[in-house]
């Protein structure tokens, strides 16, 4: 009940509750059967909700400013159209995009990349100034909108 309550019932938001207590080491699984060593702290962590804002914010910068980036553009982008973008270097760029992919928070699509959901990419663009930590960040990953027009 309090995970439906925390998720709104939004199957997304289920998924990153769960995945913020397993990340969190809140929750784990353990013959089959969720098994958490504190239920107090693993309930007042799904009662605060905000989930997957937690595990976009909590991106290390170089994946975030990727994250980002794949918001911005709106259309999926290859690693190295990412890395012209971004002024990144591609095996950089191929490796925040493994990152992202691990945590669920970006996917291929053929060659290309999109944000793996567009809540993910909303609040990418929504907490841009956590994701971004100088200006020289902010001037690269501008570049994309540019890109994007030019795809269409």
């Amino acid at each position: 009940d309090r995970l439906v309550q925390a998720s709104a019932g939004s199957p997304l938001l289920v998924l990153e509750s769960l995945q913020l207590a397993l990340d969190g080491g809140l929750l784990a699984l353990r013959d089959n059967c969720w098994w958490s060593e504190d239920p107090d702290q693993l309930f007042a962590t799904l009662a605060a909700g905000q989930a997957l804002r937690h595990r976009v914010t909590g991106v290390p910068p170089e994946p975030g400013r990727i994250l980002l980036s794949l918001a911005l553009a709106g259309t999926p982008l290859t690693p190295d159209e990412l890395a012209r973008a971004t002024h990144r270097g591609s095996d950089g760029v191929r490796a925040g995009l493994i990152v992202l992919e691990h945590r669920g928070l970006a996917e291929r699509v053929g060659d290309a990349w999109l944000p793996a959901h567009d809540e993910i990419a909303a609040l990418a663009l929504e907490r841009g100034d956590v994701l971004l930590h100088d200006d020289a960040d902010f001037d690269a990953i501008a570049k994309v909108r540019p890109l994007r027009s030019m795809r269409r």
